[in-house]
């Protein structure tokens, strides 16, 4: 999927631009932003939820289950694939 994306991985990372990250940390995926929200509505939790633009989505403070650890999502979209990071 990640030979889809047109943009090298320097600029892909530059997009999540509150992280330094490389590459190898994101999970590219074809669920949509959409989709996200969506799965969103079945945590036990989550503390915010902020549609930055039209192609950019975080979750702060996800909480899939009872006990489990909270943790946060960013979701870029790149067209016909999104690349997420869980940290």
């Amino acid at each position: 999927m990640r030979n889809e994306i047109k943009l090298t991985d320097e600029q892909i990372e530059e997009r999540f631009v509150d992280h330094c990250i490389d590459i190898d940390d994101l999970v590219f995926t074809r669920d949509t932003i959409q989709n996200f929200v969506d799965s969103s509505k079945s945590y036990r939790e989550y503390r915010t939820q902020r549609l930055i633009s039209h192609d950019h989505l975080e979750i702060r403070g996800a909480q899939i289950a009872k006990g489990q650890a909270c943790f946060n999502i960013e979701v870029i979209d790149f067209g016909t694939v999104r690349a997420a990071l869980t940290w």
